[in-house]
Parts: C-alpha cells; sequence; structure tokens
C-alpha cells in the first residue's frame, strides 16, 4: 500500500513541478502557481481530515509536500548545460 502510495504521490509532485517550470514565464509566475497549488492540497488536506478524524492519514500528504520541494528546488535541467565555471586555474 505504502508503495502505491509513493508512487503516486510522487508522479503528481513531478507533474505539477513539469507544470509550474514549462507554462510559467516568470518568477512573480512560478510563485503565483505554486501558492495556488499548496492552496490547493491544504484545502484537500482539510476535508480529508474532517472527514475521517482519527482515521485521517498525513502519510500521503507529507510524502506530497516533501517531493514537490525538492523536485522544485532542485536545478533546472534545462539551464544546467548553460553554466560555466565562476574561476578556473590557469598554469
Amino acid at each position: 500500500m505504502r508503495r502505491m502510495v509513493y508512487e503516486s504521490t510522487d508522479a503528481l509532485s513531478k507533474l505539477v513541478t513539469v507544470i509550474i517550470r514549462r507554462f510559467s514565464k516568470s518568477v512573480k509566475a512560478n510563485v503565483v502557481w505554486i501558492y495556488k497549488f499548496f492552496a490547493f492540497v491544504t484545502d484537500v488536506v482539510r476535508r480529508d481530515h474532517q472527514e475521517k478524524q482519527l482515521a485521517f492519514k498525513a502519510l500521503p500528504y507529507h510524502r506530497l509536500m516533501i517531493m514537490f520541494f525538492m523536485d522544485i528546488c532542485e536545478p533546472n535541467p534545462d539551464l544546467t548545460e548553460l553554466n560555466l565555471p565562476v574561476s578556473s586555474k590557469s598554469s
């Protein structure tokens, strides 16, 4: 069961990250989309908790948030080849 939770939440995290990176043209747009994503997840968590009370399982939501932060903070693969060395040793 946990493996299925991990696979689906990791896939959702990657999907949201790709959408934000591909379709946002500016940093401000990225922040707006990230804010909307967190607002949506927060609303879903709140409703799920209200419905299930003591049977509420936070693991999928926790995993989703952690994976999203990891995905969104990793370097953009499209820009990594543009990185140039800042200093070089010359003899």
